[in-house]
């Protein structure tokens, strides 16, 4: 098998990341030790139902692995199951709103 028709290894496909990326995810990693299924707006586009029953089919796929889902969209997810980040204009954390 030729270097062209390889499939990239996991530190090359997070090489191609943006920078911003890169380093949560190398976090992310670091801490997860377990499998990390990495999703880009999965939810874009669909209605409340099928978004619903999307969600629950990867939460039921992953287990007890970690599932990251970037989106625009707010999951309709157990609240025990998820941790949310938002981020601002500039890609960093955004201060929640207090009250």
């Amino acid at each position: 098998m030729s270097a062209a028709t390889e499939s990239p290894t996991p530190r090359q496909r997070l090489a191609r990341c943006p920078a911003p990326q890169r380093h949560w995810l190398r976090g992310a990693l670091l801490l997860a030790r377990r499998p990390v299924l990495l999703l880009d707006e999965p939810l874009a586009g669909l209605d409340a139902a099928t978004r619903a029953r999307v969600v629950e089919c990867l939460l039921r796929r992953q287990g007890q692995g970690l599932l990251v889902i970037a989106s625009h969209v707010a999951l309709e997810a157990p609240a025990v199951r998820q941790r949310q980040l938002t981020l601002d204009e500039m890609g960093r954390p955004a201060l929640r709103p207090t009250g």
